[in-house]
């Protein structure tokens, strides 16, 4: 659930570009090693390792408080887990009677996914997760979001203050050192607000992290934590009570048995026979089986040369570094190494992680059950090949089978608690809290398919008066652009009034583009609202950029490739329902473009507007009628790129999915 099933191969395309090398193994960028490339290979280093052990010591300091740990985390195939240390707190204040001191140890395990903490007051263990709370100040040792940074995440990292400040010797290895602050997105994931800088060691032999010190500021407190790795790949027990090792077995043992209830629950809740999906088989897997699973989902549908022209565009767009290894992302990063459950269709199955606690394995399981219910109307793979190179009904698909999935598991979670999905209205806030939780993702990709398809599987059964069978009416008109997602509310209309073949005139149409003499097409795809929302959102708040992108009908991003020259350009072209709609992008465009502080060299009737932007790259466009016209490009002078966008021309034809 967790995958983001390829969300990231799905945010690909959009309008800029680069010419880089993509190797895996390189840890250079343009010719300097590059600390980006450095902490990401680090990430897939310490996610590919069997066991780690982690020593923690951290300090907070605030007004009329301080409070110190030191703990041990032993990790065991990221299936158990066990930790040790002890905690102190102060609090003081004017009258001696305000002055408080404590101190307490901590021991927990988390065995097969089910977690138990020692009560050192009853002396009993209880089967709960770890949570330290001082009870007399209301003051929370925010033992969770301490532990969010005890692993590399390249991800959380602010790039402005990333920089390689050299080679050391740490506890004998002979290491990168490499410092960085954190974005302030991380903190506002956790509720929280500030400021932390991090110094990570990174050994140069493989990749994994020696130590790591990161200080600033937390909810008003001075935070300073040094982290220590030892003890690589070196499987051993945990030495963990039998008795607790019992009871997670007992618990475990019990999820498994109430499986082919989770699914009879999910087929009554949408009007389905559980006996259609019988031949489904489920599993709890380790995380690396899990993560090898997704990256065989990503390798059927996503050639090489896909990728790299994926993830040329993405650089562009800025939703990874330049100097990013895009392979790296897909391949080797904590995206995949953390899915938490998929259902794969060539294999007839659902494949749930075998370390998380069972009460949130059955809500994965119910989702991933919706998926098999959803492969046996659909024929999920077929589906997928066949929209293949088309970004936007890709987008489309994904965010009603998500939609649809997350609004089942919602409502098999609400129900539990005597509620239903009919009570709640802010369904994208009860997304984010039930499905998605806390986790921090850059730009908040991750939440827009779920979001935005379960606002339109909401809609849907609101206008069939929350007869859940009714869905079934979308497998067969299902949205074929993300502007009907973004936009749903004629789509439903249309939809739940039975009003005769809905698919969109705009999915039937190709913006069909002729190249400049000596350029080839070598990549292209159809783009979508979507994709020119997050654009604009990178830089702008997201009411002005959707602003910005509402009116599109249709448009081509192109990558071409000049043989002669060995480089390349990335072309694309907007068509918009109207003069009036391509006006108010081209001025949400202009404020996009000084945001991003590109500078303006000259203007040509006809010829576009020409820019620098970041690194060399230049960056032209033009806006004209109802069309607008854009062309990224590296390596190619002022005369060359202003040529090409008079040479562009465009026109509309069939073929869409």
């Amino acid at each position: 659930m967790r995958a983001r099933d390829i969300t990231k191969l799905f945010l690909l395309l959009t309008f800029a570009c680069v010419t880089l090398d993509l190797s895996a193994e390189s840890i250079y960028y343009k010719g300097k090693i590059s600390p980006y490339r450095i902490l990401q290979k680090s990430q897939a280093a310490l996610y590919g390792t069997k066991a780690v052990t982690v020593k923690t010591e951290q300090w907070q300091q605030g007004e009329g408080f301080h409070a110190k740990a030191v703990f041990e985390n032993i990790f065991q195939d990221y299936s158990d887990q066990k930790i040790v240390g002890r905690g102190s707190f102060s609090f003081y204040g004017l009258a001696a009677e305000e002055n408080f001191s404590s101190s307490f140890w901590v021991q927990s395990y988390r065995i097969d996914g089910v977690p138990f903490s020692w009560d050192s007051e009853d002396k009993v263990w209880e089967n709960k997760a770890l949570d330290i709370e001082e009870k007399r100040t209301r003051e929370k040792f925010k033992y969770d979001f301490m532990k969010s940074l005890l692993f590399i995440n390249a991800q959380s990292v602010d790039l402005k203050g990333l920089l390689l400040e050299g080679e050391e010797n740490k506890n004998g290895h002979d290491c990168y050192r490499i410092s960085y602050r954190y974005e302030k997105g991380m903190f506002k994931s956790w509720g929280l607000a500030g400021a932390l800088g991090a110094t990570v060691w990174i050994s140069k032999e493989d990749f994994l992290p020696v130590k790591q010190r990161i200080e600033g500021n937390v909810g008003g407190k001075v935070w300073v934590q040094e982290i220590g790795y030892t003890g690589y790949d070196s499987l051993a027990s945990l030495e963990a009570p039998e008795e607790i090792i019992k009871e997670a077995q007992e618990e475990k043992a019990a999820l498994k048995d109430k499986i082919s209830t989770v699914i009879s629950e999910v087929a009554d809740i949408r009007g389905w026979k559980a006996s259609d999906i019988k031949d489904v088989k489920v599993e709890f897997v380790k995380s690396n089986r899990m993560r090898e699973l997704m990256l065989q989902e990503i390798s059927r549908y996503y050639s090489e040369e896909d990728i790299e022209n994926e993830g040329l565009i993405m650089k562009c767009l800025g939703l990874i570094p330049e100097e990013a290894d895009y392979r790296d992302i897909i391949f080797n990063s904590t995206d995949a190494a953390l899915v938490l459950g998929m259902y794969v269709p060539d294999e007839k199955a659902i494949f749930i992680r075998d370390d998380i606690q069972p009460s949130f394995a059955e809500i994965v399981c119910a989702h991933e059950a919706v998926h098999a219910f959803q492969d046996k109307k659909l024929n999920l793979s077929n589906l997928k090949q066949k929209m293949k190179g088309d970004f936007d009904a890709s987008m489309a698909l994904r965010c009603m089978i998500e939609g649809e999935a997350s609004d089942v598991q919602l409502e098999y979670l609400l129900r539990k608690d005597d509620e239903t999905l009919r009570d709640w209205q802010d369904i994208t806030s009860l997304v984010e809290k039930g499905v998605i939780g806390n986790a921090y993702i850059r730009d908040k990709l991750f939440y827009n398919a779920y979001g935005y398809g379960a606002r339109l599987i909401q809609l849907c059964l609101q206008s069939y008066d929350w007869d859940w069978k009714k869905l079934d009416a979308l497998y067969k008109k299902y949205p074929r652009t993300s502007e009907e997602v973004m936009h749903p509310q004629e789509y439903v209309m249309r939809l739940t009034a039975d009003l005769g073949d809905l698919v969109s005139d705009k999915s039937k149409e190709t913006l069909q583009v002729s190249l400049p003499k000596g350029w080839k097409k070598s990549y292209s795809t159809r783009l979508g609202e979507y994709v020119n929302f997050l654009f604009l959102s990178k830089a702008l708040d997201s009411k002005y950029a959707h602003a910005g992108s509402i009116g599109w009908e249709n448009d081509s991003a192109i990558v071409c490739e000049n043989e002669s020259a060995k480089s390349k350009i990335v072309v694309f072209a907007v068509k918009w329902d109207s003069p009036k709609d391509a006006k108010e992008f081209a001025d949400t465009f202009k404020a996009f473009l000084d945001k991003e502080k590109y500078s303006e060299i000259k203007s040509e009737s006809g010829k576009g507007v020409l820019l620098y932007g970041k690194d060399t790259s230049k960056f032209s466009y033009k806006i004209f009628s109802n069309y607008s016209l854009a062309v990224w490009a590296q390596g190619i002078d002022e005369g060359e790129i202003t040529e090409i966008m008079g040479e562009i021309s465009f026109n509309i034809g069939r073929g869409g999915v």
